[in-house]
Parts: structure tokens; sequence; C-alpha cells
């Protein structure tokens, strides 16, 4: 089957070889609630290179050059356009790059009202908290010790939030951890290993839950205890990442907009942390299995 969704998404890939459809889907394909889904066809065929000048933008450790006018955006042999009520996406070969993949799907989804956060999220009954900060503030090591606690992990750090319904989802495959964190943390998730990364780390199976929770609070991690609305702004631009096309920047600005508006924002440190999901969403039951 070559028609399936991620999160708002309905991405007919019936142009694509079936083990490009299924590594896309295996990365992408998550299912979500309303509003209706916008469809997005993707062709193979020859294009004209867009006449912006070419910059360089670097996402996961890694560079790519891309030129962008208005609601178009290319790298390299792609092209995606964006419309009010379809996308295409035109690929030159019926190869999508694994780089490139992420950075149009992630704008197809910010299009359509959806902010990426570089966080981990934790739920129980539908509810959910989700934790950001820079690299090495403890995410992970947070996921970790919630996952050890029967909290169910939805993101290690590819989270998904809708900010006008507060729906949550994460895209992680797997929740990450080096072999000192899962021994001291949580010795008995370690049979649960899948496992290791070329890093070293365990790699522990998330559910992928299909179910959208409902985000109650963010978290951010090693900030002051009073976080004005100015600063929680700047943070969102940081955890949020990389709008590409006009149309998204607006999109992107109006959705931090609205979780400044509408979501409880809260600073946290490693210690009180755990205290805090608590408090949000209630003590764990049991320990996860």
């Amino acid at each position: 089957m070559s028609t399936w969704t991620s999160l708002d998404l309905t991405l007919d890939t019936s142009a694509l070889p079936e083990s490009v459809v299924a590594a896309l889907r295996d990365r992408w394909e998550t299912q979500s609630g309303p509003p209706a889904p916008y469809p997005v066809t993707v062709q193979v065929a020859d294009f004209p290179d867009l006449t912006a000048p070419e910059r360089t933008v670097t996402v996961s450790n890694a560079t790519t050059a891309l030129r962008t006018i208005k609601n178009q955006v290319q790298i390299g042999p792609a092209l995606l356009h964006l419309t009010p009520d379809h996308a295409t996406l035109t690929l030159r070969t019926p190869e999508l790059p694994e780089l490139t993949a992420l950075l149009l799907l992630s704008e197809l989804h910010r299009a359509r009202g959806w902010l990426p956060l570089h966080a981990s999220t934790a739920a129980r009954n539908g509810r959910a908290v989700s934790i950001t900060g820079p690299s090495g503030a403890g995410k992970s090591t947070a996921a970790l010790r919630l996952a050890s606690l029967g909290y169910t992990i939805l993101a290690e750090d590819q989270t998904w939030l809708h900010p006008e319904t507060r729906r949550v989802h994460g895209l992680d495959r797997w929740l990450r951890a080096y072999p000192d964190s899962l021994e001291r943390f949580a010795p008995q998730l370690l049979p649960q290993s899948q496992g290791t990364d070329v890093y070293g780390k365990h790699l522990l199976s998330l559910s992928r839950t299909r179910e959208a929770a409902t985000l109650e609070a963010l978290l951010f991690l090693g900030q002051p205890a009073d976080i004005p609305a100015a600063q929680a702004t700047r943070l969102l631009w940081e955890a949020s990442g990389l709008p590409l096309t006009l149309t998204v920047q607006q999109a992107t600005a109006h959705a931090i907009s609205q979780v400044i508006l509408h979501l409880h924002i809260r600073e946290t440190d490693r210690e009180g942390l755990l205290d805090e999901v608590e408090c949000q969403l209630g003590p764990a039951v049991g320990v996860a299995s």
C-alpha cells in the first residue's frame, strides 16, 4: 500500500520503489485526528532549478544546500511545492535521501500547523508532559528515568505538537541510553535492549502509540525560575528548528504564539523534574515492561 498517513498528511508515494516507501513509513507513519488530512503527491519527473540563490543549512550535524522561492523549496534533485489544499513533491530520480526527507516532511508538517520540538515526552492516561533544553541538559536521561517509573515515553527527542489542540505525538522509534545510564537509572529495562547504535547506546523500543496525548506542560531544563514570555519565545524557536519557506516561517511563528498563550510553561532542573511530571500527570502505575 503506497498511500499512507503521517500526522495530518496523506502521502501518495506510488511512484517510489517499495524499499524507499518502507523506509519513509518506518520513520514517519503516524496517524492523528482532525483536521482533515492534507494530500501530498510524490512524483518522479524533471523540473527546472529554482532561480533563488543557494544557501546551506545544518541539520542533525549534517549540511545540505537548498533554494527557496515563496512556497517552494528545492534540495538537490527534490522540489516541494506547497499550496493551501495540496502539496507536490517532485523527484528527478525515485530516491529520497534521509536528510532531504527530514527537511521536506518537516516543512509539510509545519505548514499544517504542527510544531516540532527537540524534546522528550512522557504520557499517562492520555495526558503528556514534554521536556526540552539544550543538548546535554538531560532530556534523554529524564525519559529513561520516567520510563523506569512506568510512564509511557512518546518521544526521546522528536516531539510534534499541534498547539491549537495541544495534541502531541512522538516520532522516535527508540529510546537510546548509554550503558552506565541504563544500569544506574533503569536496570530493570536492560532486558528490553534491542542492541546498540553506532555510539554504543542501548536501543529500547518505544511503543509508537497511534493515539495522540494532550500536552499539559512544557518543561525547560536549566532555565531560571520564572521564564518571561520573550525568553520563552526565543527558547521555543531554538527548540523547534528551521522553517524553510515564508509560509512555514509564518505558520511556525503562529504556532509558537499559541504555545505561549495556552500551554503551561515551566522551568525545572534534574532534581525537581520527576516531582513536576508527577504533579502534572499523577504517579505512574507499576514499572514499564
